[in-house]
C-alpha cells in the first residue's frame, strides 16, 4: 500500500518545480526510507534566486515543509519523512552552512552601523545629564543559527557584533565637553555601558538594520526566523575590556575630575 503512496508522491512532486520568493525547489527522488516503515525519503535540489547570494537554510526548510504539507493533504494522510537538501549555488565555506552572508552584505552592514550608530547617548542620572559615546564597529563576520525548541522550534540567527568606544563626552546644559574615564574604573564603565546598550532602542534598531540589509536576498519576512545581534564591547579608550552583565548606573567616580 505504501508503495502506491510513493508512486503518487513521485508524480505529484517530480512533475513540477516549486518557487517561493525566487527560491526554486526540485524533487530529484522520492523513495522509502529503508530504516523505518511508511517513511518517505526526499532528495531535493534548491536553487537560489541569485548564485552566490546570502541565504539562511532554515528559510528553505520551512518552504519544503509547506510543499510536503500540501502533498500530505493531497494524499489524505500524514507520513514521517526525511529530507536531503542539496544547494545548487556558488558559495564559500562548507556545503553544510546553515547561514551564509556574503562579504558584500557584511561590508554594507558595517558601513551602515558606522554611519548611523557611531554616537550613542545614555543618561547620567547622578549628575542629571547625559554621556555621549563615540563607537566604532568592526568584524561582524560571525553568524550562527541556533534552535530554540523550548520556544516552539523558532530559529534565531545570531550576529556577533564587535565594537569599541573611542571617545566619551558629557553633555552639560546642551554643551558637549570632554570627560575622561579613570583607568581603574574602565571595566566597570564597560559593564554599565553594555547593559544600557542591550536595554536601549539602539539594539532593536540595529537588529532591524540587519534585517533590512539582508532581506532582499534571504527572504525571511514570512518565516519564524528572527535576528539577534549579540553585542561585544572589546575596547574602551584603547583599554581591553570584558564586560559582564550589570544593572548599575554610571557613577561620577568612574571619571577623572568628577566627585562621587
Amino acid at each position: 500500500m505504501f508503495e502506491n503512496y510513493i508512486k503518487i508522491a513521485k508524480k505529484y512532486l517530480k512533475s513540477q518545480i516549486f518557487d517561493f520568493d525566487g527560491y526554486v525547489y526540485t524533487f530529484d527522488d522520492v523513495t522509502r526510507y529503508e530504516d523505518y516503515d511508511e517513511t518517505f525519503r526526499f532528495k531535493i535540489t534548491a536553487k537560489l534566486p541569485k548564485p552566490g547570494q546570502s541565504y539562511i537554510a532554515q528559510k528553505m526548510s520551512e518552504d519544503i515543509q509547506k510543499i510536503l504539507q500540501n502533498l500530505f493533504n493531497f494524499l489524505g494522510k500524514e507520513f514521517s519523512y526525511s529530507t536531503y537538501l542539496e544547494l545548487d549555488t556558488e558559495k564559500e565555506g562548507s556545503p553544510d552552512l546553515e547561514v551564509y552572508v556574503t562579504p558584500e552584505k557584511k561590508s554594507d552592514f558595517l558601513k551602515a552601523l558606522n554611519e548611523n550608530f557611531s554616537e550613542l547617548v545614555f543618561p547620567f542620572p547622578a549628575l542629571n545629564t547625559s554621556l555621549l559615546f563615540k563607537v566604532y564597529y568592526f568584524d561582524s563576520t560571525v553568524f550562527n543559527q541556533k534552535m530554540f525548541d523550548a520556544d516552539g522550534g523558532e530559529d534565531e540567527v545570531d550576529c556577533y557584533l564587535n565594537f569599541k568606544i573611542n571617545d566619551i563626552k558629557i553633555i552639560k546644559n546642551g554643551v558637549i565637553e570632554d570627560i575622561t574615564p579613570k583607568k581603574s574604573s574602565i571595566q566597570e564603565l564597560a559593564d554599565v555601558f553594555l547593559s544600557k546598550f542591550y536595554e536601549s532602542s539602539y539594539h532593536g534598531e540595529i537588529e532591524n538594520l540587519l534585517f533590512n540589509i539582508l532581506e532582499d536576498e534571504v527572504k525571511i519576512q514570512n518565516t519564524q526566523i528572527y535576528y539577534a545581534v549579540k553585542l561585544y564591547l572589546r575596547f574602551v579608550e584603547g583599554e581591553n575590556v570584558n564586560p559582564q552583565w550589570t544593572t548599575s548606573e554610571f557613577k561620577p567616580y568612574m571619571f577623572v575630575n568628577e566627585t562621587s
